[in-house]
């Protein structure tokens, strides 16, 4: 009801005949209105103007909660969009008395509710009902409003008045106009777990296709498809957003996580789509890029500076991440950047196709502004940020052989030719036992362990990338650092077997090995992006050996052969061991790097002028 003084819309509706000449156009719009309640006779207005406007205020009442009464129209999105979407009630109903409609057809509005989902149609279809002149694009005031508030209210400082406008203006320029212009339906629910599907947005008035404005649910878990066209979206938390189709500017305003879909691109290399996400300053979110292997361009900037990133691809497929610093960049000026100018850099700078260090064989392109040492790098689910933690690399084996021949040159011991398998003798001198007892054997047991960056168990390999030029002009140009992270996805694969044999020879040994296809690579990276130090931290290999000597009396395998026209016997198997005569325990540590790049520590990605990626004014 409160639209209905609001001369902009008035005189957005048509009003301008029909007002005195020093009299308000919403009060010429009040009178209009209120007699196009007159169903018989004369009908100056029509008599379907009251009907659409109330028949629209039931469908906006599915979407209003309960305690309207509480809500202001300061920092809340939702307020602020009632008051915008009433607004383009009142304008239509309006023009409809202006026009003195009698169409009882057109008494259903423009506001429709159906599945928890309200709908408003901004379609030339649609506004050009009633029109004596050929219609041209109507200046829809609440949609107008409901564009530069919906984005406003996450990326600036909310508020009714003109801020919001000014604010708006300063972020977009001249492309606000075709931003605005360019929405043909408006979509919002105040349910959780619906989808607000665009895809069914029609042309504009242009003949361009048309792009939606999605309010999600303030209970989350909203999934969000775009048009073809340039759509808006506005989550609220944990919502799943379809960034294959259409150009999408992304905000999600509260904690949770936000599912970037990409699974639903059938064409990577035909994808020209592109998709601007940003996150609320005052909360940490989660960004989860669903096949991530194919996302098309995607541009994203979580502001908070301590959120988590999580890319997630099948084990066979590499992801390719660009990491872009830039000056100036916060919240409320992030949406000034023109995705195709950052997209123009990626191509001429890291994205050469017979360059791979470049990027070139990476499929999709994801764009991080301004990583932060506290924000987290995930990917499928495990958190990748400390290099010096244990990898679960272990090699434990045991070593067994005799330690004397029984019957080398000397007559000290003898054997027994008709049970060579038992010793005979005397096994006892003054001099020691170590120097005349030579039944024995040795047992050599050895674990190696590796470490390096944890991945939940996985082995990881690291490789960095450092290009020194500019693949279009050969010239000099900051230097850029990749970090690959592989085997990040893989499982370990578990390989037991049992030797029994004692004679310089392995025995039991079992092996964790890692196997796995895909990578991860940050091109662009920054020590220290994620928290990855890697300037102060190594891997190493670590290996642990104890030794022992036993004697042993009894052999239960034994090589048995001549020499000299006597028995020889080399012991092989003990059938048991018998006292430990000493004993010895070694540690080796074999550090090196975990790059093997030393350029990677002291050369970085350069920082970006910001200003050079903007929109024009």
């Amino acid at each position: 009801m409160p639209q209905l003084w609001n001369d902009d819309v008035a005189t957005a509706a048509g009003v301008g005949a029909y007002k005195t000449e020093t009299g308000a156009a919403s009060t010429a719009l009040q009178e209009m209105i209120a007699y196009s309640a007159i169903d018989e006779g004369t009908m100056l207005y029509g008599d379907v103007a009251i009907k659409t406007m109330f028949d629209d205020a039931g469908d906006l009442a599915d979407l209003v909660p309960a305690n309207i009464a509480d809500l202001s129209l300061d920092s809340n999105t939702n307020s602020l969009i009632y008051q915008d979407l009433s607004q383009i009630a009142v304008q239509y109903a309006g023009q409809l008395a202006a026009e003195k409609s009698i169409d009882a057809a057109l008494g259903l509005g423009v506001v429709h509710s159906d599945s928890n989902i309200i709908s408003v149609d901004l379609t030339p279809g649609e506004w050009s009902n009633g029109q004596t002149q050929t219609p041209v694009a109507p200046t829809i005031v609440g949609a107008r409003n409901a564009v530069i508030d919906a984005i406003m209210s996450v990326v600036g400082t909310p508020t009714p008045l003109e801020s919001n406008q000014e604010g708006f203006t300063a972020l977009f320029g001249s492309a606000g106009t075709n931003l605005i212009a360019g929405i043909a339906e408006i979509k919002a629910s105040a349910m959780s777990g619906v989808t607000l599907d665009g895809t069914d947005s029609a042309l504009t008035y242009s003949g361009t296709a048309g792009g939606a404005l999605l309010i999600g649910s303030p209970n989350g878990n909203t999934t969000f498809v775009g048009g073809i066209g340039t759509n808006i979206m506005v989550g609220q938390a944990s919502d799943t957003f379809n960034v294959a189709v259409g150009n999408n500017i992304i905000l999600e305003q509260n904690a949770g996580t936000a599912t970037l879909d990409s699974s639903t691109v059938s064409d990577v290399a035909g994808s020209t789509n592109w998709n601007m996400i940003e996150g609320n300053l005052d909360i940490a979110e989660n960004f989860l890029f669903k096949s991530a292997e194919l996302a098309p361009l995607t541009i994203v900037y979580g502001a908070n500076g301590s959120d988590s990133f999580d890319f997630e691809a099948g084990t066979d497929k590499s992801v390719g991440v660009f990491l872009l610093q830039m000056n100036d960049i916060n919240q409320t000026n992030f949406l000034s950047l023109d995705p195709e100018k950052i997209n123009a850099y990626l191509d001429a700078h890291l994205m050469d196709p017979n360059n791979s260090g470049y990027g070139g064989h990476f499929d999709n392109k994801i764009v991080i502004i301004n990583p932060t040492a506290t924000d987290i790098l995930k990917y499928n689910g495990e958190v990748i940020n400390d290099p010096s933690k244990y990898v679960s690399m272990t090699d434990a084996g045991q070593l067994h052989y005799a330690a004397h021949d029984p019957n080398i040159t000397t007559n000290i011991r003898r054997v027994d030719p008709n049970n060579y398998l038992k010793m005979v003798g005397d096994a006892n001198a003054s001099t020691g036992i170590k120097a005349i007892f030579t039944d024995a054997i040795e047992k050599d047991n050895f674990t190696d362990q590796y470490y390096g960056l944890e991945s939940a168990g996985n082995d990881v390999a690291l490789s960095a990338y450092n290009p020194s030029y500019d693949p279009d002009t050969e010239d000099a140009m900051a230097p850029l650092t990749r970090l690959t992270l592989s085997a990040l996805t893989a499982e370990d694969d578990a390989s037991d077997y049992d030797a029994e044999s004692w004679d310089n020879k392995t025995g039991t040994v079992t092996t964790h090995y890692i196997v796995a296809d895909g990578d991860l690579s940050l091109i662009g990276f920054n020590v220290g992006d994620f928290g990855i130090n890697l300037a102060n931290n190594t891997t190493q290999m670590e290996e642990q050996r104890h030794n022992e000597l036993f004697a042993v009396s009894e052999w239960s395998t034994a090589d048995v052969g001549t020499a000299n026209g006597m028995p020889t016997i080399r012991g092989i198997e003990p059938a048991s061991l018998g006292a430990s005569f000493e004993s010895s325990d070694q540690t080796w540590d074999s550090p090196y790097n975990i790059v093997g790049d030393s350029s990677l520590l002291t050369n970085y990605g350069p920082t970006l002028a910001a200003s050079d990626f903007m929109r024009a004014a």
